[in-house]
């Protein structure tokens, strides 16, 4: 996502805190409630909702609510900027993030989606429901439903899916090759920078040239 996606911060860990996470601090204090992309029964539907609503459904959370006094035009206006946050992981690890990080989860609207759909990893993984989708997937659509520049916001959706794409590709043919149970370590990191090369170079065949 780093490769396509200009305004994009990447965190490590379990748990995590909105006082050390330098951008929901930000848009907390401008009374701009953070988008958690996490699945629940409090998470609204992309698949259902525009900004409008939207928005109209954050400003009744705790978050907004201490902040409203504070706020300026821009800050209340549906199509203002937002802040989404991507929890990455396999679907047991990214319950275990939410789990650990209840301050944060606390602090954002959760969203999701729930329209039924392939997802592009099914080629080598099924995911555990019909609407679930990866992570790349998930920040695809939702630049497409809440990003107000829909040319770039749709051009990004297709390079990050383009990408995807590779990879489920890259795996699948990988599968029909036999591959030693016991790779040693700098054989396994040459394939993955290899790989990481050849992305690069579809998704961004002229880089090398203007560099």
């Amino acid at each position: 996502m780093p490769l396509v996606l200009e305004h994009i911060t990447v965190r490590v860990g379990y748990r995590f805190e909105p006082n050390d996470l330098a951008l929901v601090r930000d848009a907390l204090s401008h009374g701009q409630v953070p988008l958690l992309l996490f699945p629940g029964p409090d998470a609204l539907s992309l698949d259902t909702v525009d900004n409008e609503q939207l928005f109209s459904e954050t400003i009744r959370t705790p978050a907004f609510q201490q902040q409203l006094s504070y706020l300026s035009d821009s800050d209340t206006d549906p199509n203002s900027k937002r802040l989404l946050i991507l929890i990455d992981g396999t679907w047991s690890q990214a319950s275990r993030m939410a789990r650990e990080s209840p301050s944060l989860v606390e602090c954002c609207q959760t969203v999701q989606f729930t329209a039924p759909g392939n997802s592009i990893y099914n080629a080598i993984r099924k995911e555990p429901e019909q609407h679930c989708l990866s992570t790349l997937e998930c920040c695809a659509r939702a630049l497409v439903r809440l990003e107000t520049d829909k040319v770039n916001a749709n051009r990004a959706s297709m390079h990050l899916e383009a990408a995807l794409r590779s990879l489920v590709d890259q795996q699948q043919e990988r599968r029909l090759v036999p591959v030693p149970r016991h790779s040693p370590t700098t054989t396994k990191l040459y394939e993955k920078n290899r790989q990481r090369y050849q992305i690069e170079q579809e998704l961004f065949p002229n880089a090398n040239e203007s560099k």
